[in-house]
Protein backbone atom coordinates (compact mmCIF):
# COMPACT_ATOMS: atom_id res chain seq x y z
CA UNK A 1 0.00 0.00 0.00
CA UNK A 2 1.76 3.51 -1.06
CA UNK A 3 1.25 6.24 1.12
CA UNK A 4 1.87 9.98 1.56
CA UNK A 5 5.74 10.70 2.70
CA UNK A 6 4.45 8.20 6.09
CA UNK A 7 4.66 5.22 4.07
CA UNK A 8 5.91 2.31 6.47
CA UNK A 9 8.08 0.33 3.98
CA UNK A 10 9.25 3.66 2.81
CA UNK A 11 10.10 4.78 6.54
CA UNK A 12 11.31 1.47 7.52
CA UNK A 13 13.74 1.33 4.09
CA UNK A 14 15.10 4.57 5.10
CA UNK A 15 15.66 3.63 8.89
CA UNK A 16 17.83 0.41 7.52
CA UNK A 17 19.17 2.47 4.61
CA UNK A 18 20.10 5.10 7.79
CA UNK A 19 21.65 1.85 9.93
CA UNK A 20 23.31 -0.10 6.77
CA UNK A 21 25.46 3.45 5.96
CA UNK A 22 26.35 3.70 9.48
CA UNK A 23 27.78 0.26 9.89
CA UNK A 24 29.03 -0.47 6.86
CA UNK A 25 33.00 -0.84 6.42
CA UNK A 26 34.24 2.25 3.95
CA UNK A 27 35.04 -0.65 0.87
CA UNK A 28 32.21 -3.17 2.25
CA UNK A 29 29.13 -2.62 -0.30
CA UNK A 30 31.55 -1.31 -3.29
CA UNK A 31 31.79 -2.72 -6.58
CA UNK A 32 34.89 -4.40 -7.90
CA UNK A 33 34.90 -1.76 -10.49
CA UNK A 34 35.80 0.85 -7.35
CA UNK A 35 38.79 -0.88 -5.80
CA UNK A 36 42.10 -0.44 -7.33
CA UNK A 37 42.67 -3.63 -6.03
CA UNK A 38 41.43 -5.20 -8.81
CA UNK A 39 42.86 -3.62 -11.07
CA UNK A 40 45.93 -4.74 -9.66
CA UNK A 41 45.01 -8.31 -9.68
CA UNK A 42 43.26 -7.88 -13.52
CA UNK A 43 46.46 -6.80 -14.57
CA UNK A 44 48.71 -9.55 -12.83
CA UNK A 45 46.36 -12.28 -14.32
CA UNK A 46 46.97 -10.82 -17.47
CA UNK A 47 50.83 -10.25 -17.34
CA UNK A 48 50.65 -14.19 -16.01
CA UNK A 49 48.50 -15.18 -18.96
CA UNK A 50 51.10 -12.95 -21.28
CA UNK A 51 54.23 -14.20 -20.29
CA UNK A 52 52.30 -18.08 -19.95
CA UNK A 53 51.71 -17.40 -24.17
CA UNK A 54 55.23 -16.06 -24.53
CA UNK A 55 57.16 -18.77 -22.72
CA UNK A 56 54.56 -21.47 -24.55
CA UNK A 57 55.51 -20.31 -28.10
CA UNK A 58 59.07 -20.08 -27.38
CA UNK A 59 59.07 -23.39 -26.30
CA UNK A 60 56.95 -25.01 -28.67
CA UNK A 61 58.95 -23.28 -31.52
CA UNK A 62 62.46 -24.26 -30.29
CA UNK A 63 64.01 -27.64 -30.78
CA UNK A 64 63.79 -30.58 -30.50
CA UNK A 65 60.78 -30.65 -32.55
CA UNK A 66 60.12 -34.77 -31.76
CA UNK A 67 59.57 -33.81 -28.66
CA UNK A 68 55.39 -32.13 -29.12
CA UNK A 69 53.29 -34.14 -27.04
CA UNK A 70 55.82 -33.74 -23.94
CA UNK A 71 56.26 -30.03 -24.74
CA UNK A 72 52.44 -29.55 -25.02
CA UNK A 73 52.23 -31.64 -21.45
CA UNK A 74 54.84 -29.41 -20.06
CA UNK A 75 53.04 -26.09 -21.72
CA UNK A 76 49.30 -27.57 -19.87
CA UNK A 77 51.27 -28.17 -15.91
CA UNK A 78 52.96 -24.81 -16.66
CA UNK A 79 49.44 -23.20 -17.64
CA UNK A 80 47.73 -25.24 -14.29
CA UNK A 81 50.83 -23.56 -12.18
CA UNK A 82 49.47 -20.10 -13.37
CA UNK A 83 45.89 -20.31 -12.55
CA UNK A 84 46.28 -22.06 -9.27
CA UNK A 85 49.34 -19.21 -8.56
CA UNK A 86 46.59 -16.52 -9.71
CA UNK A 87 44.06 -18.14 -7.17
CA UNK A 88 46.23 -18.19 -4.41
CA UNK A 89 47.88 -14.60 -4.74
CA UNK A 90 43.62 -13.16 -5.37
CA UNK A 91 42.45 -15.21 -1.93
CA UNK A 92 44.71 -14.00 0.37
CA UNK A 93 46.70 -10.87 1.21
CA UNK A 94 48.65 -12.34 4.28
CA UNK A 95 52.17 -11.12 2.99
CA UNK A 96 53.54 -13.62 4.61
CA UNK A 97 51.62 -16.39 2.84
CA UNK A 98 52.33 -14.45 -0.40
CA UNK A 99 56.13 -14.56 0.22
CA UNK A 100 55.71 -18.23 0.64
CA UNK A 101 53.95 -18.86 -2.45
CA UNK A 102 56.46 -16.46 -4.26
CA UNK A 103 59.54 -18.13 -3.36
CA UNK A 104 57.81 -21.81 -3.67
CA UNK A 105 56.96 -20.60 -7.43
CA UNK A 106 60.85 -18.89 -7.90
CA UNK A 107 62.25 -22.17 -6.27
CA UNK A 108 60.61 -24.22 -9.08
CA UNK A 109 60.89 -21.72 -12.16
CA UNK A 110 64.67 -22.14 -11.13
CA UNK A 111 64.50 -25.42 -10.94
CA UNK A 112 62.92 -25.49 -14.56
CA UNK A 113 65.51 -23.15 -15.83
CA UNK A 114 68.41 -25.12 -14.65
CA UNK A 115 67.77 -28.45 -16.63
CA UNK A 116 66.51 -25.86 -20.02
CA UNK A 117 69.25 -23.84 -20.42
CA UNK A 118 69.90 -21.08 -17.91
CA UNK A 119 69.16 -17.88 -19.41
CA UNK A 120 68.89 -19.23 -22.63
CA UNK A 121 66.41 -21.30 -21.54
CA UNK A 122 62.54 -20.53 -23.35
CA UNK A 123 61.13 -20.74 -19.91
CA UNK A 124 63.23 -17.66 -18.53
CA UNK A 125 60.39 -15.34 -19.75
CA UNK A 126 58.28 -17.25 -17.08
CA UNK A 127 60.49 -16.25 -14.25
CA UNK A 128 59.11 -12.81 -13.97
CA UNK A 129 55.81 -13.85 -12.33
CA UNK A 130 57.26 -14.93 -8.63
CA UNK A 131 59.51 -11.72 -9.00
CA UNK A 132 56.42 -9.37 -10.47
CA UNK A 133 54.28 -10.44 -8.16
CA UNK A 134 56.56 -9.90 -5.20
CA UNK A 135 56.76 -6.19 -6.38
CA UNK A 136 52.98 -5.77 -6.14
CA UNK A 137 52.59 -7.54 -2.73
CA UNK A 138 55.53 -7.61 -1.09
CA UNK A 139 57.49 -4.86 0.55
CA UNK A 140 60.06 -3.30 -1.91
CA UNK A 141 63.24 -5.31 -0.67
CA UNK A 142 61.32 -8.77 -1.36
CA UNK A 143 61.20 -8.16 -5.41
CA UNK A 144 64.70 -7.16 -5.64
CA UNK A 145 65.52 -10.12 -3.47
CA UNK A 146 63.71 -12.23 -5.33
CA UNK A 147 65.47 -11.28 -9.23
CA UNK A 148 69.00 -11.52 -7.21
CA UNK A 149 68.95 -14.42 -6.07
CA UNK A 150 67.24 -15.61 -9.68
CA UNK A 151 69.06 -14.12 -11.82
CA UNK A 152 72.80 -15.15 -9.87
CA UNK A 153 71.50 -19.07 -10.13
CA UNK A 154 70.47 -18.11 -13.39
CA UNK A 155 73.93 -17.09 -14.54
CA UNK A 156 75.80 -19.47 -12.47
CA UNK A 157 73.96 -22.12 -14.22
CA UNK A 158 74.35 -21.07 -17.22
CA UNK A 159 78.31 -20.71 -16.96
CA UNK A 160 78.85 -23.97 -16.08
CA UNK A 161 77.03 -25.83 -18.77
CA UNK A 162 79.61 -27.60 -20.95
CA UNK A 163 81.13 -26.13 -23.93
CA UNK A 164 80.33 -22.43 -22.74
CA UNK A 165 83.88 -21.50 -22.74
CA UNK A 166 83.14 -17.80 -22.48
CA UNK A 167 84.22 -15.11 -19.41
CA UNK A 168 81.72 -14.03 -17.00
CA UNK A 169 81.25 -11.05 -17.89
CA UNK A 170 81.25 -11.62 -21.48
CA UNK A 171 78.38 -14.17 -20.62
CA UNK A 172 76.56 -11.30 -18.92
CA UNK A 173 77.10 -8.89 -21.81
CA UNK A 174 75.99 -10.69 -24.26
CA UNK A 175 72.25 -11.21 -21.96
CA UNK A 176 72.45 -7.90 -20.54
CA UNK A 177 69.45 -6.40 -22.49
CA UNK A 178 67.63 -9.57 -21.13
CA UNK A 179 68.55 -8.61 -17.34
CA UNK A 180 67.65 -5.02 -17.84
CA UNK A 181 64.33 -5.93 -19.36
CA UNK A 182 63.71 -7.83 -15.89
CA UNK A 183 65.31 -4.91 -14.10
CA UNK A 184 62.94 -1.83 -15.17
CA UNK A 185 59.97 -4.36 -15.53
CA UNK A 186 60.45 -4.73 -11.84
CA UNK A 187 61.10 -1.43 -10.90
CA UNK A 188 58.02 -0.66 -13.19
CA UNK A 189 55.78 -2.95 -11.05
CA UNK A 190 56.54 -1.65 -8.34
CA UNK A 191 56.01 2.06 -9.20
CA UNK A 192 52.68 1.07 -10.56
CA UNK A 193 52.48 -0.87 -7.11
CA UNK A 194 53.15 1.92 -4.74
CA UNK A 195 50.68 4.80 -7.63
CA UNK A 196 47.91 2.20 -6.59
CA UNK A 197 48.74 1.92 -3.03
CA UNK A 198 48.31 5.03 -2.47
CA UNK A 199 45.30 5.42 -4.62
CA UNK A 200 43.65 2.71 -3.04
CA UNK A 201 44.30 5.15 0.48
CA UNK A 202 42.60 8.03 -1.37
CA UNK A 203 39.78 5.46 -2.62
CA UNK A 204 39.15 4.28 0.97
CA UNK A 205 38.82 7.90 2.12
CA UNK A 206 36.73 8.88 -1.11
CA UNK A 207 34.45 6.21 0.16
CA UNK A 208 34.55 7.31 3.84
CA UNK A 209 33.45 10.13 2.62
CA UNK A 210 31.14 9.32 0.24
CA UNK A 211 29.26 7.36 3.03
CA UNK A 212 29.08 10.33 5.49
CA UNK A 213 27.86 12.61 3.11
CA UNK A 214 25.25 9.50 1.53
CA UNK A 215 24.01 9.41 5.38
CA UNK A 216 24.07 13.33 5.76
CA UNK A 217 21.59 13.47 3.00
CA UNK A 218 19.57 11.23 4.57
CA UNK A 219 19.57 12.91 8.17
CA UNK A 220 19.08 15.81 6.02
CA UNK A 221 16.40 14.56 3.87
CA UNK A 222 14.66 12.33 6.98
CA UNK A 223 14.65 15.97 9.22
CA UNK A 224 13.00 17.85 5.87
CA UNK A 225 10.61 15.02 6.00
CA UNK A 226 9.88 15.20 9.91
CA UNK A 227 9.60 18.87 9.77
CA UNK A 228 6.96 18.77 7.04
CA UNK A 229 4.60 15.55 8.59
CA UNK A 230 5.02 18.38 12.27
CA UNK A 231 3.37 20.97 10.45
CA UNK A 232 0.51 18.81 8.58
CA UNK A 233 -0.51 16.95 12.22
CA UNK A 234 -3.21 18.50 13.64
CA UNK A 235 -4.19 15.49 16.86
CA UNK A 236 -1.63 13.92 18.91
CA UNK A 237 -1.93 10.43 18.33
CA UNK A 238 -0.49 11.06 14.87
CA UNK A 239 2.04 13.99 16.65
CA UNK A 240 3.12 10.76 18.41
CA UNK A 241 3.32 8.06 15.42
CA UNK A 242 5.69 11.01 13.82
CA UNK A 243 8.05 11.12 16.64
CA UNK A 244 8.63 8.11 17.32
CA UNK A 245 9.01 7.21 13.58
CA UNK A 246 11.39 9.49 13.27
CA UNK A 247 13.48 9.16 15.98
CA UNK A 248 13.88 5.66 15.25
CA UNK A 249 14.63 6.50 11.59
CA UNK A 250 17.33 9.69 12.54
CA UNK A 251 18.74 7.66 15.81
CA UNK A 252 18.94 4.47 14.46
CA UNK A 253 16.86 2.27 17.36
CA UNK A 254 13.65 1.51 17.75
CA UNK A 255 11.52 4.69 19.33
CA UNK A 256 8.71 4.98 21.56
CA UNK A 257 6.73 8.06 22.02
CA UNK A 258 4.26 8.86 25.04
CA UNK A 259 2.18 11.69 24.68
CA UNK A 260 0.47 13.05 28.26
CA UNK A 261 -3.33 14.10 27.35
CA UNK A 262 -3.12 17.81 26.33
CA UNK A 263 -5.44 20.95 25.38
CA UNK A 264 -7.76 22.88 27.42
CA UNK A 265 -10.44 20.32 28.77
CA UNK A 266 -8.37 17.16 29.35
CA UNK A 267 -9.16 14.88 32.25
CA UNK A 268 -6.72 14.28 34.94
CA UNK A 269 -7.42 10.55 34.49
CA UNK A 270 -7.15 10.79 30.93
CA UNK A 271 -5.09 7.80 29.33
CA UNK A 272 -1.86 8.57 27.96
CA UNK A 273 -1.10 8.55 23.94
CA UNK A 274 1.73 5.94 23.31
CA UNK A 275 2.71 5.10 19.94
CA UNK A 276 5.51 3.18 18.65
CA UNK A 277 8.03 2.95 15.37
CA UNK A 278 7.92 0.64 12.69
CA UNK A 279 10.79 -1.64 13.68
CA UNK A 280 9.46 -1.92 17.59
CA UNK A 281 8.59 -5.27 16.61
CA UNK A 282 12.71 -6.04 16.82
CA UNK A 283 12.48 -6.01 20.92
CA UNK A 284 10.30 -8.63 22.67
CA UNK A 285 6.46 -6.96 23.93
CA UNK A 286 7.77 -7.50 27.68
CA UNK A 287 10.58 -5.25 27.09
CA UNK A 288 8.23 -2.62 25.83
CA UNK A 289 6.11 -2.71 28.64
CA UNK A 290 8.75 -2.49 31.50
CA UNK A 291 9.83 0.72 29.27
CA UNK A 292 6.60 2.19 29.46
CA UNK A 293 6.39 1.11 33.03
CA UNK A 294 9.30 2.94 33.55
CA UNK A 295 8.47 6.21 31.43
CA UNK A 296 5.05 6.10 33.59
CA UNK A 297 6.96 5.33 36.98
CA UNK A 298 9.42 8.38 36.96
CA UNK A 299 9.50 12.35 36.48
CA UNK A 300 11.96 12.73 33.33
CA UNK A 301 10.26 16.59 33.07
CA UNK A 302 12.95 17.64 36.05
CA UNK A 303 15.29 14.99 34.99
CA UNK A 304 16.57 15.87 31.00
CA UNK A 305 17.86 12.97 29.65
CA UNK A 306 17.89 9.88 31.02
CA UNK A 307 19.68 6.41 30.41
CA UNK A 308 18.49 3.34 31.84
CA UNK A 309 18.66 -0.64 31.92
CA UNK A 310 15.88 -2.33 30.93
CA UNK A 311 14.96 -6.13 31.58
CA UNK A 312 15.19 -7.94 29.09
CA UNK A 313 17.16 -5.38 26.87
CA UNK A 314 20.36 -5.47 25.19
CA UNK A 315 21.80 -1.70 25.67
CA UNK A 316 20.28 0.98 27.29
CA UNK A 317 17.01 2.98 26.75
CA UNK A 318 17.73 7.10 26.61
CA UNK A 319 14.58 9.18 26.92
CA UNK A 320 14.17 12.82 26.81
CA UNK A 321 11.29 14.66 27.87
CA UNK A 322 9.01 16.60 25.30
CA UNK A 323 8.03 19.68 26.94
CA UNK A 324 8.48 23.80 26.20
CA UNK A 325 8.76 26.44 28.59
CA UNK A 326 5.61 26.44 30.26
CA UNK A 327 4.42 22.87 30.27
CA UNK A 328 5.27 19.16 29.79
CA UNK A 329 3.87 16.80 27.40
CA UNK A 330 5.50 13.40 27.71
CA UNK A 331 8.68 11.57 26.70
CA UNK A 332 10.15 10.48 23.94
CA UNK A 333 12.37 7.47 24.27
CA UNK A 334 15.07 4.71 22.19
CA UNK A 335 15.52 1.07 23.22
CA UNK A 336 18.41 -0.42 23.07
CA UNK A 337 21.17 1.88 22.39
CA UNK A 338 24.97 0.81 23.30
CA UNK A 339 26.92 3.07 24.80
CA UNK A 340 29.04 3.96 22.13
CA UNK A 341 25.97 5.18 19.73
CA UNK A 342 24.18 7.02 23.11
CA UNK A 343 25.76 10.39 22.12
CA UNK A 344 24.49 10.10 18.13
CA UNK A 345 21.23 8.89 19.67
CA UNK A 346 20.49 11.60 22.64
CA UNK A 347 20.68 14.46 20.22
CA UNK A 348 18.72 13.04 17.65
CA UNK A 349 16.43 12.16 20.24
CA UNK A 350 16.75 15.80 22.33
CA UNK A 351 16.06 17.60 18.82
CA UNK A 352 12.76 15.39 18.04
CA UNK A 353 11.24 16.06 21.27
CA UNK A 354 12.29 20.14 21.00
CA UNK A 355 10.44 19.88 17.75
CA UNK A 356 7.52 17.94 19.24
CA UNK A 357 7.09 20.39 21.87
CA UNK A 358 7.25 23.10 19.42
CA UNK A 359 4.56 21.52 17.44
CA UNK A 360 2.32 20.30 20.56
CA UNK A 361 3.04 24.39 21.62
CA UNK A 362 1.31 25.64 18.57
CA UNK A 363 -1.40 23.18 18.59
CA UNK A 364 -2.38 24.37 22.35
CA UNK A 365 -2.19 28.02 21.09
CA UNK A 366 -4.04 26.96 17.96
CA UNK A 367 -6.75 25.98 20.32
CA UNK A 368 -7.06 28.89 22.74
CA UNK A 369 -6.87 31.40 19.38
CA UNK A 370 -9.46 29.61 17.61
CA UNK A 371 -11.56 29.62 21.45
CA UNK A 372 -10.50 33.50 21.08
CA UNK A 373 -11.97 33.92 17.73
CA UNK A 374 -15.20 31.98 18.47
CA UNK A 375 -15.50 34.62 22.16
CA UNK A 376 -14.64 37.77 20.15
CA UNK A 377 -17.30 36.82 17.38
CA UNK A 378 -19.79 35.73 20.04
CA UNK A 379 -19.51 39.05 22.04
CA UNK A 380 -19.84 41.13 18.14
CA UNK A 381 -23.09 39.28 18.07
CA UNK A 382 -24.13 39.94 21.26
CA UNK A 383 -23.27 43.48 21.21
CA UNK A 384 -25.01 44.00 17.88
CA UNK A 385 -28.22 42.07 19.39
CA UNK A 386 -27.88 44.35 22.50
CA UNK A 387 -27.53 47.88 20.72
CA UNK A 388 -29.85 47.16 17.62
CA UNK A 389 -32.59 44.14 18.41
CA UNK A 390 -32.81 44.56 22.27
CA UNK A 391 -33.51 48.26 22.30
CA UNK A 392 -35.89 48.15 19.14
CA UNK A 393 -37.95 45.15 21.46
CA UNK A 394 -37.33 47.22 25.10
CA UNK A 395 -39.56 50.15 22.86
CA UNK A 396 -41.94 47.88 21.25
CA UNK A 397 -43.17 46.10 24.68
CA UNK A 398 -42.66 49.31 26.42
CA UNK A 399 -45.14 51.09 23.75
CA UNK A 400 -47.08 48.09 23.99
CA UNK A 401 -47.87 48.09 27.79
CA UNK A 402 -48.52 51.81 27.23
CA UNK A 403 -51.15 50.78 24.96
CA UNK A 404 -52.46 48.52 27.16
CA UNK A 405 -52.69 50.85 29.79
CA UNK A 406 -55.16 53.07 28.13
CA UNK A 407 -58.38 52.68 28.09
CA UNK A 408 -59.23 53.71 24.80
CA UNK A 409 -60.51 51.94 21.76
CA UNK A 410 -58.83 50.34 19.23
CA UNK A 411 -59.81 52.21 16.21
CA UNK A 412 -58.79 55.18 17.35
CA UNK A 413 -56.59 57.14 15.31
CA UNK A 414 -53.71 57.82 17.77
CA UNK A 415 -54.06 54.21 18.82
CA UNK A 416 -53.64 52.91 15.08
CA UNK A 417 -50.70 55.41 14.81
CA UNK A 418 -49.22 53.94 17.73
CA UNK A 419 -49.76 50.37 16.40
CA UNK A 420 -48.37 51.55 12.99
CA UNK A 421 -45.07 52.69 14.84
CA UNK A 422 -44.89 49.36 16.98
CA UNK A 423 -45.11 47.10 13.29
CA UNK A 424 -42.35 49.49 11.30
CA UNK A 425 -40.22 48.57 14.51
CA UNK A 426 -40.74 44.60 15.23
CA UNK A 427 -40.24 44.87 10.91
CA UNK A 428 -37.04 46.73 11.27
CA UNK A 429 -35.77 44.19 14.00
CA UNK A 430 -37.08 41.26 11.61
CA UNK A 431 -34.77 42.92 9.21
CA UNK A 432 -32.21 43.17 11.63
CA UNK A 433 -31.95 39.91 12.64
CA UNK A 434 -32.16 38.73 9.29
CA UNK A 435 -28.96 40.76 7.96
CA UNK A 436 -27.01 39.31 11.51
CA UNK A 437 -27.83 35.61 10.53
CA UNK A 438 -27.09 36.23 7.15
CA UNK A 439 -23.72 37.69 8.19
CA UNK A 440 -23.02 35.02 10.29
CA UNK A 441 -23.88 31.85 8.28
CA UNK A 442 -22.20 31.19 4.59
CA UNK A 443 -25.30 28.76 3.71
CA UNK A 444 -27.53 31.57 4.19
CA UNK A 445 -25.54 33.96 1.77
CA UNK A 446 -25.47 30.85 -0.65
CA UNK A 447 -21.98 30.15 -0.07
CA UNK A 448 -20.41 26.82 0.02
CA UNK A 449 -17.59 27.22 1.74
CA UNK A 450 -15.98 23.32 2.48
CA UNK A 451 -16.68 22.67 -1.56
CA UNK A 452 -15.12 25.44 -2.31
CA UNK A 453 -12.34 25.54 -0.49
CA UNK A 454 -11.78 21.93 -1.35
CA UNK A 455 -11.66 22.83 -4.92
CA UNK A 456 -9.39 25.44 -4.48
CA UNK A 457 -6.86 23.16 -2.86
CA UNK A 458 -7.13 20.43 -5.50
CA UNK A 459 -6.64 23.27 -8.35
CA UNK A 460 -3.46 24.50 -6.50
CA UNK A 461 -2.27 20.98 -5.80
CA UNK A 462 -3.02 20.35 -9.75
CA UNK A 463 -0.95 23.44 -10.64
CA UNK A 464 2.10 22.45 -8.56
CA UNK A 465 2.10 19.07 -9.49
CA UNK A 466 1.60 18.96 -13.47
CA UNK A 467 -1.41 17.10 -12.94
CA UNK A 468 -5.23 16.62 -13.63
CA UNK A 469 -7.53 17.03 -11.04
CA UNK A 470 -11.30 16.30 -11.17
CA UNK A 471 -13.52 17.12 -8.47
CA UNK A 472 -17.41 16.23 -8.61
CA UNK A 473 -19.67 16.53 -5.64
CA UNK A 474 -23.40 15.69 -4.84
CA UNK A 475 -25.54 16.62 -2.47
CA UNK A 476 -25.50 19.59 0.30
CA UNK A 477 -22.14 19.90 2.44
CA UNK A 478 -24.63 21.77 5.61
CA UNK A 479 -25.70 18.66 6.36
CA UNK A 480 -21.99 18.04 7.04
CA UNK A 481 -20.77 19.21 10.66
CA UNK A 482 -17.20 21.16 11.24
CA UNK A 483 -15.80 17.83 12.43
CA UNK A 484 -17.01 15.73 9.48
CA UNK A 485 -15.54 18.21 7.01
CA UNK A 486 -12.18 18.13 8.75
CA UNK A 487 -11.92 14.49 8.55
CA UNK A 488 -12.99 14.12 5.02
CA UNK A 489 -10.51 17.39 3.95
CA UNK A 490 -7.49 15.18 6.37
CA UNK A 491 -8.71 12.10 4.22
CA UNK A 492 -8.72 13.77 0.93
CA UNK A 493 -5.08 15.78 1.56
CA UNK A 494 -3.85 12.28 2.76
CA UNK A 495 -4.89 10.15 -0.35
CA UNK A 496 -3.68 12.99 -2.85
CA UNK A 497 -0.68 13.57 -1.71
CA UNK A 498 0.13 9.82 -1.67
CA UNK A 499 -0.69 9.13 -4.81
CA UNK A 500 1.26 12.06 -6.53
CA UNK A 501 4.34 11.43 -4.44
CA UNK A 502 4.37 7.59 -4.45
CA UNK A 503 1.60 6.86 -7.18
CA UNK A 504 3.29 9.03 -9.70
CA UNK A 505 -0.33 9.87 -10.95
CA UNK A 506 -1.28 11.50 -13.84
CA UNK A 507 -4.85 12.30 -13.04
CA UNK A 508 -6.42 12.22 -9.99
CA UNK A 509 -10.77 12.05 -9.82
CA UNK A 510 -12.49 12.46 -6.58
CA UNK A 511 -15.77 12.18 -6.21
CA UNK A 512 -18.07 13.24 -2.93
CA UNK A 513 -21.84 12.69 -2.08
CA UNK A 514 -23.18 14.09 0.72
CA UNK A 515 -26.35 12.68 1.26
CA UNK A 516 -28.60 12.54 5.19
CA UNK A 517 -28.07 8.80 4.79
CA UNK A 518 -23.91 8.43 4.80
CA UNK A 519 -21.03 10.73 3.32
CA UNK A 520 -19.08 8.37 0.42
CA UNK A 521 -15.94 9.66 -0.16
CA UNK A 522 -14.00 8.00 -3.14
CA UNK A 523 -10.53 8.61 -5.10
CA UNK A 524 -9.16 7.12 -8.09
CA UNK A 525 -5.67 7.76 -9.31
CA UNK A 526 -4.11 6.58 -12.55
CA UNK A 527 -0.86 5.72 -10.49
CA UNK A 528 1.04 2.43 -10.48
CA UNK A 529 -0.60 0.88 -7.94
CA UNK A 530 0.29 -1.09 -5.18
CA UNK A 531 1.11 -4.88 -5.27
CA UNK A 532 -1.27 -6.52 -2.84
CA UNK A 533 -4.34 -5.40 -1.05
CA UNK A 534 -3.96 -5.66 2.70
CA UNK A 535 -7.03 -7.05 4.86
CA UNK A 536 -7.71 -4.04 7.06
CA UNK A 537 -9.74 -6.01 9.29
CA UNK A 538 -6.55 -8.33 10.59
CA UNK A 539 -5.84 -7.38 14.11
CA UNK A 540 -1.97 -5.94 13.05
CA UNK A 541 -0.39 -2.75 13.44
CA UNK A 542 -1.24 -1.01 10.41
CA UNK A 543 1.12 2.14 8.94
CA UNK A 544 1.05 5.19 10.26
CA UNK A 545 -0.83 6.45 7.13
CA UNK A 546 -3.29 4.08 6.40
CA UNK A 547 -3.68 4.03 10.20
CA UNK A 548 -4.67 7.53 9.86
CA UNK A 549 -7.13 7.22 7.52
CA UNK A 550 -8.41 4.09 9.29
CA UNK A 551 -8.57 5.99 12.62
CA UNK A 552 -11.02 8.88 11.03
CA UNK A 553 -13.15 6.37 9.55
CA UNK A 554 -13.28 4.28 12.77
CA UNK A 555 -13.97 7.44 14.65
CA UNK A 556 -17.81 7.51 12.65
CA UNK A 557 -18.12 3.76 12.57
CA UNK A 558 -17.20 4.06 9.05
CA UNK A 559 -16.14 1.55 6.53
CA UNK A 560 -12.97 1.50 4.02
CA UNK A 561 -12.01 0.16 0.87
CA UNK A 562 -8.71 -0.14 -1.21
CA UNK A 563 -9.40 -1.50 -4.53
CA UNK A 564 -6.19 -1.79 -7.31
CA UNK A 565 -3.49 -3.86 -8.46
CA UNK A 566 0.21 -3.09 -9.36
CA UNK A 567 0.64 -0.95 -12.46
CA UNK A 568 -2.99 -0.02 -12.74
CA UNK A 569 -5.24 2.61 -10.65
CA UNK A 570 -5.79 2.56 -7.03
CA UNK A 571 -9.72 3.58 -6.35
CA UNK A 572 -9.46 4.52 -2.41
CA UNK A 573 -13.56 4.47 -0.94
CA UNK A 574 -14.69 6.00 2.47
CA UNK A 575 -18.45 5.37 3.44
CA UNK A 576 -19.06 7.35 6.86
CA UNK A 577 -22.68 6.95 8.18
CA UNK A 578 -24.76 9.76 8.16
CA UNK A 579 -25.15 10.20 12.10
CA UNK A 580 -23.82 13.70 13.02
CA UNK A 581 -21.92 12.39 16.34
CA UNK A 582 -18.45 12.35 16.38
CA UNK A 583 -17.14 9.39 18.24
CA UNK A 584 -13.90 10.42 19.86
CA UNK A 585 -11.24 7.45 20.72
CA UNK A 586 -8.69 7.49 22.73
CA UNK A 587 -6.26 4.79 22.41
CA UNK A 588 -3.51 3.41 25.37
CA UNK A 589 -1.07 0.57 25.82
CA UNK A 590 -2.20 -2.52 27.03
Amino acid sequence: MRKKNLNPAFLLHKTLEIRHLSSMSPQKGKSWAQDPQHYVQLWMTISRFLLWLLTAILYLSGPPSSMIGVKIGVIAALGFEAVLATQLYQDTRDRSFILVVSIAETLGIILLILITGGLDSPFVWYALNPILAAAVFLPFIYSWLNLLVFISIAIAASTLYPGIQVPFFYYLYVHLDLLLVFFFLTLLYQICASLISRLSVANKKLSEAQALTEKALLYVSSFEEALQAFSAQQDRDQLAGVLSQYASILGGYPAVCMLESIGLHCSEHKESCVRFSEDYSTISKSTWENGMKYLRDNDLVSRGLLSTEVDGLEGQMLSVPIKSCGEAFGSLACMGVPPKSKEHVSRWLQLMADLGAIALERQKSDEIWGRFLVSEEQNRIANEIHDGVIQYLFSTVCALHKLSQECVSLQDESVQEQLKLIQATVQKVSRELRASIYDISPYKRGESVFVEGLAAYLEKLGCLNGIQVHLFTEGDENGLDSYRCKSLNRIIREASSNAIRHGNCHTLTIRLNMSPAETVLEIEDDGCGYQENPDLSQDREPGLGIHNIQQIVHSYNGELEIAGTANRSTVLKCTLPGRHLHVVREEGVS
